[in-house]
């Protein structure tokens, strides 16, 4: 059956869709999010509507739908990005500041305190990066640019039992920022698309094997991509759509085949925007823009049939804002930008319902990628972007990925 049938049917009996919940006490975008064992996430940094970086983090319960404080960093910043670690503590790594600073520190919040502390300093000063948590617990910082806005090839571990930072063996063959990075069911990470030096986007990926420390070419994109998403599958492949240039196409990355295909085009062609997958197995595409304003669109992604469906709408039209699956199976929509004005930010959020008689893509296919093991954007990036967060704690507990990180700015 078409899903575009079987999408009809769900949206009549079930009523699926986006609906308000509550909104956050700052308004922010550049920021991060990250899903905690709890079931909450962690909202961080970022940039107001009044042009200030921003400290402060808050917590959503998904079971009351409010926001509460959840501290603040020693340092603001935005363009951080944000990884959970296997100890249930978040790491928030690097950015910028109204300074114009790019810093090197991190910082982890522990959700038993409601803390923030130290986590040491990167080797190299860097934003826009992204922040993959790794099979081995260690978190992979790959990319971004110095203070002087240069691209960087360089990549970093972060080892929670040490709190220390030490580089990668090599670099990326390409310096790249904005990209995506996903972690694969190999435990390797796929690093894609992005900006490099010449200030044009990039169409090569790369691969980090952390068994061996090492770099390896992953291909070619039939488009050059920047402010995309990327989204790991049941299948193991990876969907990366859309992207600046505002980009309908997407397409699938294998690993087995270390090969680009295309896939089926999106139906709206957008940038900035997220990408999740859901329990059933199909991706959620919300919200972006087409170069002015933010987008309200939604759209369902179903791999099996390569079939795109209109899944509504966005209560509020948003750009670059973070999107986190929950335990429910519900996706957690926030903040971001109305794409209006260059300081503009927005403090609602919404959450999509996932009803159980949306078409699953198969039983074999929803079985948890390697190990059950996710927390991204974004993203991942992972996304989430800019901020990409490792999807692995969410799969830790129930094969579902997080894709809190598929945002790009």
């Amino acid at each position: 059956m078409a899903l575009a049938v079987l999408f009809a049917t769900m949206t009549s009996d079930a009523q699926a869709g986006f609906d308000a919940t509550g909104s956050l006490a700052t308004a922010r975008r550049l920021h991060v999010a990250v899903t905690l064992p709890s079931g909450q996430v962690l909202v961080a940094g970022g940039y107001s509507t009044t042009g200030s970086d921003l400290a402060s983090a808050e917590l959503y319960d998904p079971a009351t739908g409010n926001w509460t404080s959840a501290g603040a960093f020693t340092r603001a910043r935005f363009w951080h990005a944000a990884s959970m670690l296997l100890t249930g503590k978040a790491l928030v790594v690097g950015g910028s500041n109204n300074q114009s600073q790019t810093l090197s520190s991190a910082q982890l919040y522990d959700p038993a305190q409601n803390a923030w502390s130290a986590a040491g300093g990167l080797v190299t000063a860097r934003n826009r990066h992204t922040a993959t948590l790794l099979d081995s617990g260690k978190v992979l910082v790959v990319g971004g640019t110095n203070a002087a806005g240069t691209a960087l090839s360089s990549a970093e571990l972060y080892d929670p039992t040490t709190n220390t930072w030490a580089p990668t063996a090599g670099p990326l063959a390409t310096a790249r920022y904005l990209h995506t990075a996903t972690l694969l069911a190999t435990g390797e990470v796929l690093v894609v698309g992005g900006y490099g030096n010449s200030g044009t986007s990039i169409s090569s990926a790369e691969r980090y094997n952390p068994g061996t420390d090492s770099w390896t070419a992953a291909g070619t994109l039939a488009n050059a991509r920047v402010r995309h998403a990327a989204t790991l599958l049941a299948s193991g492949q990876v969907l990366v759509t859309g992207g600046q240039g505002v980009l309908s196409s997407a397409e699938l990355y294998d690993r087995t085949a270390n090969a680009w295909s295309p896939v089926q085009p999106m139906l709206a062609p957008r940038q900035s925007h997220s990408a999740t997958r859901l329990p059933t197995g199909l991706v959620l595409v919300a919200g972006g823009d087409q170069g002015t304003l933010a987008l309200n669109s939604v759209e369902l992604y179903d791999p099996i049939s390569n079939i795109w469906s209109d899944a509504g709408t966005l209560v509020t039209a948003r750009e670059n804002h973070t999107a986190n699956l929950l335990p429910s199976g519900q996706v957690l929509v926030a903040a971001g930008a109305p794409g209006q004005t260059i300081n503009a930010a927005l403090d609602s959020a919404e959450l999509y319902i996932d009803d159980a008689s949306l078409p699953t893509v198969s039983t074999t296919l929803q079985r948890p990628i390697r190990r059950a093991r996710e927390a991204e954007m974004r993203g991942g990036s992972q996304m989430t972007g800019v901020a990409e967060i490792s999807h692995r704690a969410a799969q830790r507990h129930d094969g579902v990925p997080e894709a809190n990180q598929n945002r790009r700015f």
